[in-house]
């Protein structure tokens, strides 16, 4: 009966400190006007095991330099994906990340430039 418990409550926009940043190259060559997608991963469990659900947070189009950015973030585990012409994306992709995470103590992830290497080099106006 004495036993009175503090709730502390923060407001919602605290928790959207994230950022995230990265380029898109192909043969080589900054790749502009390239829809890149960010995705929350989400996992649940359920009665069959473990469902896994990507929750579109944002998208945008890569700059002249090839380069995206996403702000005001909330913390968890985040993946992309890429949209465009399929000709300009069929290659090895390399350094993509998987998934990678944002948190309190890490708000902001600056990612290697993702490149696609094709066999058959696609002409891309130089910059």
């Amino acid at each position: 009966v004495g036993d009175d418990k503090r709730i502390e409550v923060t407001p919602v926009s605290d928790f959207r400190d994230g950022r995230v940043s990265g380029q898109l190259q192909v043969d080589g060559r900054v790749a502009p006007s390239v829809r890149v997608g960010l995705f929350l991963v989400w996992k649940s469990s359920s009665a069959t095991g473990v469902v896994t659900s990507r929750l579109l947070s944002g998208s945008s189009d890569t700059d002249e330099d090839g380069r995206f950015s996403f702000s005001a973030l909330g913390p968890g585990r985040y993946c992309l994906a890429l949209m465009a012409r399929p000709e300009l994306l069929k290659g090895r992709v390399l350094d993509s990340p998987d998934e990678f995470e944002l948190g309190y103590d890490k708000p902001e992830a600056v990612l290697p430039a993702i490149r696609i290497a094709r066999e058959r080099p696609l002409l891309l106006p130089r910059r």
